[in-house]
Parts: C-alpha cells; sequence; structure tokens
C-alpha cells in the first residue's frame, strides 16, 4: 500500500514530502520519532490538531462511551490495516473520525523560516533578513550569446548568514542605490540549492521577489548589524574588511596588466580623506572603471574592503569583486569638507588625474624648446622636488615653465591641479599645464626637506635625493669649465669614489669642482646631500651641487 502523503503548509513552505518506511522522518532539520507518547503538535492533513496521544485517547472515552481497551484496540488495528505507516497519532484521528467525533482544530501558527532551516531542495521559501553585504550585479554571455546578470547579497538572521542569488532584472535592485547594507528584507517564493561551497544558497525565482520591510512586525528580533563602519585613524592590522565612508581626493587612471592566468585585469587608485586622516585604495577590476567618474570631494562608501599593509609600514585598502562603492551615501553627515592638505611625495603614484603637493626644489634644470606634431612650439622645465618622504621630477610646460624659471634650490612650491604620468623605471612624474596653479613660497606652508641617508655604494640606484657616501678616491681628473645651454658658464670635476662594496663616478660641480685641485688618488672624501642620476651606459652616476657638502679626509 503506497505511503500517504502529509502536506505541511505552516513554515510559509509549499513541499510535500512522503514518509519513508524507516523509524524517523527527517523534515526541516529535525526528527520526527515515529512513536512517541509525548505532547507534540501533530500535523494532520495539512492542519495542526493541539492535542498529544494521550488527549485524543481521552477525547474518544469520553464521546463514544467505549472502554478504554475498546479503543485502543481499535486504534492498533487501524494501524496494522494501513501497514504501519501511521502514527499512533494518525490512526488515532482516522478511529475518531469513523466514531463521528472530530477534533478541535485551530488555523495553524504562520511562522517564518529561520536561515537555519534551510536545505536544499526546498521552493517557495518565505525569509526575513538583514542584508549584511551587497555584490553588484557582473555581467556574463550566455552560452548562445544572450547576455546576462547576476550579483548577490548575504542575508542574515539570529539563526545564521545565507547568499542570495539574483539574475538578469532580479538583479537591478543591487545596482547603486537599490539595496544598502543594513536593510531589512522580505524575501519570497525563493529556493534553496547547494552552492559552490556545499552549504545552502537561496535563489530567486521567476515569480519570486524582494522588498524592503524596514517596519516588518518581526524587524526587531533582527541582530543589529555589526559596527564596521570605521574612521580612517581607526584602521589597523588586525581588521580584514571594513566599511569606510570618505570624500575623493584625487583618483588615478585606469591600469590594465596581465595576471599569471593569461586574463587582463585593471587597477586604479583612489586616496579617501575623512576627518581622521586619508588612505590609499586599490580599486579593482569593475571598480576601476568607476574611478572614471569620481569627482574630487563626492563622498563615497566602500563596503568589504580589505586592509592591507602599504609601502612604510602604513595601511591601504582594496576593494575587489567580494566590496563595493557607493556614491553619496545617505545618512553620511559627519564628513569635512575636502581638506586642503597637499600630498606628500610619498603619496603620490603615476597616472594621477588631479592632485595638490608642496614640495622644496632641490634642483632647476634648463628650460628647453620643442616643435609640437602642428608645428608649433612648446616649452618645458624640470625641476626635481623633495620632502621628509622621498624626491621625484616635475615638468613644467609652456606658461607654467615661466613660472618655473623663478625657482631657485630650497624654495618651496605648492601645486594644485597637477598630473602625474609613469616616468623612468615606472616611477610617478609630476606635470604641471595650464590647469595648474603655482605657487612659489606660499605662506603658511611648511614642507621638511629630505634627511642625508648614509648608502654604500653598491645601494645607490638612480633618482636618490639626500644621499650621503664616504670612499676612497680611485681615479681624479681636474676641474673644467663649460658653456651651459642659455649661454652661462659652469664648472665640473670628475672622481672615481670607491668602498668596499663597489666604485662610482662622481661628479663635483661649481665650488665643489675648483676643490678637486686639492684632492689627490687616495684621499678619502664623505659626500653629504648629494644625488644620483642614470649615466650614458646605464650605470648610476652620484652628483654633488651647490646643496651638498664635500669633507676631505674627515675623521671616521
Amino acid at each position: 500500500m503506497p505511503a500517504p502523503v502529509f502536506r505541511a503548509g505552516h513554515l510559509w513552505l509549499q513541499k510535500t514530502v512522503d514518509f519513508p518506511a524507516d523509524d524517523h522522518l527527517r523534515c526541516w532539520g529535525s526528527l520526527f520519532p515515529k512513536n512517541i507518547y509525548k505532547p507534540r503538535r501533530t500535523v494532520l492533513s495539512g492542519l495542526e490538531v493541539e492535542m498529544n496521544f494521550e488527549q485524543m485517547v481521552q477525547r474518544i472515552l469520553e464521546s463514544s462511551g467505549l472502554s478504554r481497551d475498546e479503543v485502543m484496540s481499535r486504534i492498533r488495528a487501524k494501524q496494522e490495516e494501513l501497514g504501519g505507516f501511521v502514527t499512533l497519532e494518525g490512526a488515532a484521528n482516522i478511529v475518531a473520525r469513523e466514531l463521528g467525533i472530530v477534533f478541535e482544530r485551530r488555523e495553524p501558527e504562520t511562522r517564518s523560516l529561520r536561515i537555519e532551516d534551510l536545505l536544499p531542495g526546498m521552493s517557495k521559501v518565505e525569509l526575513l533578513a538583514r542584508v549584511v553585504r551587497v555584490q553588484e550585479p557582473r555581467e556574463f554571455q550566455r552560452p548562445g550569446g544572450k547576455p546576462g546578470q547576476v550579483g548577490s547579497m548575504v542575508l542574515q538572521d539570529s539563526t545564521g548568514e545565507i547568499r542570495l542569488v539574483l539574475w538578469d532584472e532580479k538583479a537591478e535592485i543591487l545596482k547603486q542605490g537599490g539595496l544598502k547594507k543594513g536593510d531589512i528584507v522580505r524575501v519570497q517564493g525563493a529556493y534553496v540549492r547547494q552552492g559552490l561551497d556545499r552549504k545552502p544558497e537561496l535563489s530567486l525565482g521567476a515569480r519570486g521577489s524582494i522588498v524592503l520591510c524596514p517596519d516588518h512586525p518581526l524587524a526587531e528580533e533582527l541582530p543589529p548589524l555589526s559596527r564596521s563602519g570605521m574612521k580612517i585613524a581607526e584602521l589597523s592590522p588586525q581588521m580584514i574588511e571594513v566599511d569606510v565612508a570618505g570624500r575623493v581626493v584625487t583618483t588615478s587612471e585606469v591600469r590594465s596588466f596581465d595576471r599569471p592566468d593569461g586574463t587582463t585585469g585593471k587597477v586604479a587608485t583612489l586616496i579617501l580623506m575623512d576627518g581622521t586622516g586619508q588612505v590609499r585604495v586599490s580599486l579593482w577590476d569593475e571598480w576601476a572603471e568607476l574611478a572614471k567618474e569620481l569627482n574630487r570631494g563626492e563622498v563615497v562608501m566602500l563596503e568589504n574592503a580589505v586592509v592591507k599593509a602599504g609601502p612604510a609600514g602604513g595601511l591601504e585598502l582594496s576593494l575587489g569583486s567580494g566590496g563595493r562603492l557607493v556614491r553619496n551615501p545617505p545618512g553620511i553627515s559627519d564628513l569635512p569638507e575636502l581638506r586642503e592638505r597637499p600630498l606628500k611625495i610619498a603619496e603620490v603614484e603615476p597616472d594621477m588625474r588631479s592632485l595638490d603637493l608642496a614640495a622644496r626644489v632641490r634642483r632647476v634644470l634648463p628650460l628647453r624648446e620643442f616643435k609640437r606634431s602642428d608645428g608649433s612650439t612648446g616649452r618645458v622645465l624640470s625641476v626635481v622636488l623633495a620632502d621628509d618622504t622621498g624626491a621625484l621630477r616635475a615638468s613644467f610646460w609652456d606658461h607654467a615653465a615661466e613660472l618655473a624659471q623663478k625657482l631657485r634650490a630650497n624654495d618651496v612650491v605648492l601645486l594644485r591641479n597637477a598630473y602625474t604620468r609613469s616616468g623612468l623605471g615606472g616611477r610617478p612624474e609630476i606635470h604641471a599645464g595650464r590647469a595648474t596653479q603655482v605657487e612659489i613660497n606660499p605662506p603658511g606652508v611648511e614642507v621638511a626637506g629630505p634627511q642625508p641617508q648614509p648608502l654604500k655604494i653598491k645601494d645607490l640606484e638612480p633618482n636618490l635625493e639626500a644621499v650621503e657616501v664616504v670612499g676612497r678616491i680611485v681615479e681624479l681628473s681636474g676641474w673644467r669649465e663649460f658653456t651651459r645651454p642659455d649661454g652661462s658658464r659652469g664648472k665640473v670635476a670628475s672622481l672615481v669614489l670607491g668602498d668596499d662594496s663597489g666604485t662610482v663616478r662622481v661628479s663635483l660641480w661649481q665650488e665643489h669642482a675648483e676643490k678637486a685641485e686639492r684632492m689627490k688618488v687616495g684621499d678619502v672624501v664623505r659626500l653629504v646631500d648629494a644625488y644620483t642620476t642614470l649615466g650614458a651606459f646605464g650605470q648610476t652616476e652620484l652628483h654633488l651641487g651647490r646643496q651638498g657638502q664635500l669633507e676631505l679626509n674627515p675623521a671616521l
């Protein structure tokens, strides 16, 4: 005889279950024993009976006039007649009906499913939960060439978390401004399947829906969203993922790169500021493209950004496919207006579209003219700038070049709305064009200069500033005069300096060149505040200019 079918329709889940012939039935994460005499709620023909077996027997005794032995005999006989596939409660219900007795029933108490109740295979699921993560949709091509999109969110209630996947038009709600972290939503018409991580995962069916329910009567039963919104100054290496709101200081152009697996990736840089500090953010792939649209001073919220160690022991953030960037999010009112704090040189990166920088002038190189492709004449002047975090080259173009001709060594220069490009060896170079504002020695702007760093000769590399080197003269040539492109006269002397790690060619300029007359091979020389360049044959060369110091045979 086929097993009777029981339909459970009281957990917002319409699912037909065939009872197995073994001793237990697994249903929604619970084990229902077949023959138990303790009080419990019995499901019969889709309605709940608020009686246990003993209460059912007592009711039959009161209404039928039969003895207890007769009632129990009929119940056992009915159970045997149905091949043992019915519980004692079910057999008692059938016997009662045959005697014209109807147990009191009431409409079932409807209870929303909880996340811990969900198992693969369930359908028509309804769930109330809080959004704790949103992954915006990404587009893809189906095998037949038809475009599609898929996004997801992570939902949470008091029993756990589950991922909800949304496809095509259903995924539109995940786009900018649709849903945000912390929202309370009611999911209807979802089904459960096993995800790639072998955990239950929700998907929204064709007739399913998801709606905001901030005032739902059961909303207060949901756990509050754990605090993840951080101030920039509160970031620490122990953190993994954080939410941070701030204003856009500057962004870089998008750069493409090849991954080891052969795919092409994209990355852009964002500098974010709040009332406590600034932080560098790496935006990857689809978020990198968004950097093109961000405006200076715009408020953004980063969700689930990854905290990483940055250069010089600092911290930075990384936003990839597991995170989200929300533009102009509501409810962010504690951010100050964009502060006019110029960047440090160590914060400058290639391909920044706009930045402010304050630095000290180290060297001013000669102005040069060039012909553009349209036949017009352009001018450019290069200046080496430095602060206490590093040094870089700045190129001043056309009108900015005229202003830069007024610069002298050790001047403070403030650049507003400059931009950067990738220079020699991938190092950033600053460019000041027609939109750049150049201020020389502006009041109230203090810039610390670089501190000399003692180095072995083997550790020298091009484009270093404030270098200190001690070595013995290996070769020496006298000083000579030369004529600069602008017609002025200069002096230079050359020597080769060596230590226990290697040798390097040194050029002594101006007054330092004349000191070569008092030197001889074998003398020990200390050069302080020197700088390095790339030589004609790819070698590193050391230079000592007006700002540098030369000590002959110093006490070591």
